[in-house]
């Protein structure tokens, strides 16, 4: 008899095992007299739960804010507009009362496109970023010649090595203002030293011996 199993038909049989049911994409199945039937998870159907449904044609999607439904494997996630935030895009992303904005002038509740965020802060002079938080390098377009950049806040300065001075550490010292050549000898500027040329009859560092 249909739906009984035993030697004397004394027992209902078990449609899930005597068929060997494989319910998909984690559905259950469930015996019935002389039947079976998956129960599907939710975002499936079907007789064995092969059919994935659009969950977004459903009448119960809870995305917010003008947000789009996207459709995934058992459901649906919920893509947010700029400016939102949350399983369902149901949050303001920051705000300026939360006070996000460093080494800025001024924050604006206002929607940043590039950011996504939900405010737009305006960065003092030297400073960039979303959140003004990043002090501009300076010295990326510095001319300190032989010397040393130092980054400071919109603004730079050189630090010159011994012999050079000037804002773009390019003026060579001129050694000779203050010099010790003797005997009328002829100072000649170097870097950080000079040289004296001795006249004929002299010798020395400082031409300060007679021969």
């Amino acid at each position: 008899m249909s739906g009984y199993d035993g030697k004397f038909c004394e027992k209902e049989r078990d449609e899930c095992w005597f068929y060997d049911v494989i319910c998909q994409n984690g559905g259950t199945c469930l015996d019935k007299f002389d039947n079976f039937k998956c129960q599907c998870v939710t975002g499936f159907e079907g007789r064995f739960c092969e059919i994935d449904l659009n969950t977004c044609q459903s009448s119960d999607i809870l995305c917010e804010n003008n947000s789009t439904c996207i459709d995934v494997v058992g459901g649906y996630v919920c893509s947010c507009h700029p400016g939102y935030k949350g399983r369902f895009c149901e949050e303001l992303a920051t705000s300026c009362n939360a006070n996000p904005c460093v080494n800025s002038l001024h924050c604006a509740d206002e929607i940043n496109l590039e950011s996504g965020n939900n405010f737009t802060c305006l960065c003092l002079p030297g400073y960039t970023g979303y959140l003004c938080e990043v002090n501009i390098d300076d010295c990326l377009s510095a001319n300190c010649g032989v010397g040393t950049c130092v980054d400071g806040v919109a603004n730079y300065s050189c630090l010159c090595p011994d012999g050079f001075t000037g804002s773009a550490c390019d003026v060579n010292i001129d050694d000779c203002l203050h010099n010790r050549c003797a005997d009328g000898a002829t100072c000649v500027d170097q870097v950080n030293e000079y040289k004296c040329l001795c006249p004929d009859g002299y010798t020395g560092e400082l031409c300060e011996v007679s021969y």
